[in-house]
């Protein structure tokens, strides 16, 4: 059987990136073949339209009618967007895939699409509902997310996002707590920083380790997924202006973009804590890892966060904004090296069922499904 990924791959290393990267790895009981759909080396101007988006969706375009002349496959595998913007490619490549007689199998790497079809244009919505008519079924990163697409699409599947596996590290680890994701409010990096001069006071030699892209404009998170009330946008260079610099707390943080390889490991296995105090996910990336690496969590209950972690046991939740109890768990994590190596051991064991070869036989499974 053929099967055409149309998806996104690294550069840039983000989580959708280096999530496709590894489940598409190895090898496949069917023939594939692949179409990247980024055009840009960083994530910087992501989700804005310019003449360097219009190439790429024209050269998108003929790769893709030649493949489905020239190589007939029987599933398209496609990663869908939610914005409007990004709606202009996905409904093109979804009518053509089905002109050609392809089955779709599409693939929704977020917990806000349902804000999404709510917040956009009546047209816009038109055309995502009519879109998704045409598909046979698509993926969500977890149970409690598949309302999204209750009524829109016949078949909904869950698949987890899968996550390298790391080697073993003693403890206790150094006391550095590690975000990674986006430098933006809607990913929680604004209530991290308002929680360092807390966790500073309590855990003097507490270090934060950084991993991201700034991302000053949000361009399709603007709700909180626990309430569904509109996100406020704080400026996260102001936020680090006050809570940071003008209190001398600039050199606890270390900052680094894209961390891969040897860096990677390096980073996650000399970590105490991983926090990511989200407004909204699907299934992250970066958590996965963390759990992989043997760290305890500190996340907000949103997208798959409640199915992968047990309060108290693999890590610990807040809700999001919440810079005060974000503070008070890592103080805890960091004082108490018994619980950060008891909770990051059962986070490292929950993991193994997110390891790459696990993820590609339940991928597998609903690729035959949709060939059907």
């Amino acid at each position: 059987m053929r099967v055409l990924a149309v998806v996104p791959l690294p550069p840039p290393f983000t989580g959708p990136e280096n999530a496709t990267a590894l489940l598409l790895g190895g090898d496949h009981p069917f023939e594939l073949s692949l179409i990247n759909t980024n055009y840009r080396r960083t994530p910087e101007g992501r989700g804005t339209p310019g003449l360097a988006g219009a190439v790429s969706l024209a050269r998108l375009i003929v790769l893709l009618l030649a493949r489905l002349i020239l190589w007939r496959p029987r599933v398209v595998y496609y990663s869908i967007t939610a914005t409007r913007l990004g709606w202009l490619r996905d409904s093109a490549v979804i009518a053509l895939s089905r002109l050609f007689g392809a089955r779709l199998l599409l693939h929704f790497r977020g917990g806000h699409f349902g804000f999404f079809l709510m917040d956009t244009d009546p047209l816009t919505r038109f055309i995502v509902r009519a879109s998704l008519t045409l598909a046979q079924s698509v993926i969500v990163q977890a149970e409690r997310l598949r309302p999204m697409f209750s009524g829109l699409v016949k078949n909904v599947y869950v698949l987890p996002n899968p996550a390298p596996v790391f080697p073993e590290a003693p403890y206790p680890r150094p006391r550095r707590v590690l975000f990674v994701g986006h430098l933006s409010h809607a990913k929680g990096y604004t209530t991290l920083l308002r929680a360092v001069p807390l966790v500073l006071r309590e855990v003097p030699d507490a270090r934060f380790a950084i991993a991201g892209w700034p991302k000053r404009r949000e361009t399709n998170i603007f709700r909180d997924a626990t309430t569904g009330e509109r996100l406020k946008p704080e400026d996260p260079d102001e936020v680090f202006r006050t809570e940071i610099a003008e209190r001398g707390l600039s050199d606890c943080l270390e900052f680094y973009r894209a961390v891969q390889g040897d860096e990677k490991t390096r980073l996650f296995l000399s970590t105490r804590v991983f926090v990511l105090p989200s407004y909204s996910e699907g299934f992250s990336v970066a958590l996965a890892e963390a759990m992989s690496a043997g760290l305890p969590c500190v996340i907000t209950p949103v997208g798959a966060g409640p199915e992968i972690i047990a309060e108290g046991e693999e890590g610990f939740f807040v809700q999001p904004g919440d810079h005060i109890g974000l503070a008070e768990r890592i103080v805890l994590l960091l004082k108490d090296d018994a619980l950060a190596e008891k909770t990051g051991r059962a986070a490292r064991e929950r993991a193994k069922r997110f390891s790459p070869d696990a993820v590609r036989r339940i991928f597998w499974n609903i690729i035959e499904e949709t060939a059907k």
